[in-house]
C-alpha cells in the first residue's frame, strides 16, 4: 500500500482506499474510521479501518486508556507476541452471525458465509472475542473470524 492508501472495510470487502492525508478521514462525503490496531515500538496505531456512509455510523470512534494500552502491551511482550496480537473492534452482533471466511485475493478481502459445501479445508481463526458482555465470570473465547490459508501463504 502507498502511504495514502488506508485498508478499509465496506460491507464484506476490504480493500485498499486512497485518502489522502489533506482530507483528514473524510472521504466520498462519509468517515474512515480505525476498527483495527497493532504495536509497533510500544504504541498502538490503528492498521485496518472502517467506512461510515453519510449520515451512517456503521463504525463508531474508539478510544483506548492508555493505562490498559501501556500494560496490554508489557503483556504481549513478556508472552513474546507483541508482534502477533493486535486489538479489533467487534459489533455487539457477531456472536450471532453466521460464520464467514475471509479470502485475500491480489489486494481485495472479502469475507464469505461458511456453508458445509463451501468450508475451506485450509482455514484458521485469526479473531477471537470474549462472549457474554455482561458477566465475564462465566466468559468463553469464541471465534469470530476466519481466514482461508491458500498454500502460497503458508510459511
Amino acid at each position: 500500500m502507498t502511504p495514502d492508501e488506508k485498508l478499509v472495510e465496506f460491507g464484506n470487502v476490504t480493500t485498499p482506499w486512497l485518502v489522502p492525508e489533506a482530507n483528514g478521514n473524510s472521504v466520498f462525503g462519509g468517515k474512515v474510521v480505525p476498527r483495527s490496531w497493532a504495536y509497533s515500538s510500544g504504541h498502538l496505531y490503528p492498521i485496518e479501518f472502517g467506512f461510515n456512509p453519510p449520515s451512517v455510523e456503521n463504525f463508531l470512534s474508539v478510544s483506548f486508556n492508555q493505562d490498559f494500552v501501556r500494560e496490554l502491551y508489557e503483556l504481549l511482550v513478556g508472552l513474546g507476541i507483541e508482534d502477533l496480537v493486535g486489538l479489533t473492534v467487534l459489533d455487539d452482533g457477531i456472536h450471532d452471525a453466521p460464520f464467514g471466511v475471509e479470502k485475500t485475493v491480489g489486494r481485495v478481502s472479502i469475507t464469505l458465509p461458511i456453508t458445509p459445501e463451501t468450508e475451506p479445508s485450509e482455514a484458521v481463526e485469526s479473531v477471537w472475542t470474549f462472549g457474554c458482555h455482561e458477566r465475564m465470570d462465566d466468559s468463553k473465547l469464541w471465534p469470530a473470524r476466519i481466514c482461508w490459508v491458500c498454500q502460497g501463504c503458508k510459511k
